[in-house]
């Protein structure tokens, strides 16, 4: 009779082992890809936002301009509000990028998933530079 509780013990052991190691791995398989999901739902809203600024034609205007405030707007605007942003803005100077201005925007913090997009502009009709704007995202 002994022996037998021994077994029984043994067996819940083992399958408690398992069991713990399969919960363990399922809830680290998950995290991980919420955190990627959450990655990639971030870097496709920054692409739409740049994007829909640039076929409107508001992008290279504010840019250009050096419009920052009403470039903030804008974004602040195509943007969900359980979103919050910060972006850099360069320009092409003879072998690499100058910073023109930033951080503009948010305050990034220093704990949480952040996705950067960068977007260049070619020029424009009164200034053919290029700039390229880095747009940072979190929730």
């Amino acid at each position: 009779m002994n022996r037998k509780a021994q077994y029984y013990a043994v067996d819940f052991i083992v399958a408690s082992l398992i069991i713990l190691g399969i919960l363990s791995l399922v809830y680290t398989h998950y995290y991980i890809s919420y955190d990627q999901d959450r990655a990639v739902y971030l870097s496709n809203l920054g692409y739409r936002c740049l994007n829909v600024l640039a076929e409107s034609g508001e992008l290279s205007k504010t840019v250009y301009n050096e419009d920052w405030e009403t470039l903030s707007q804008l974004i602040d605007l195509t943007l969900p509000s359980n979103v919050y942003f910060s972006y850099y803005v360069y320009r092409w100077g003879s072998e690499s990028w100058i910073r023109i201005v930033g951080p503009v925007g948010e305050d990034m913090p220093d704990n949480s998933l952040i996705v950067k997009v960068t977007y260049v502009l070619s020029g424009n009709y009164t200034d053919t530079s290029p700039r390229k704007i880095e747009l940072y995202l979190w929730e």
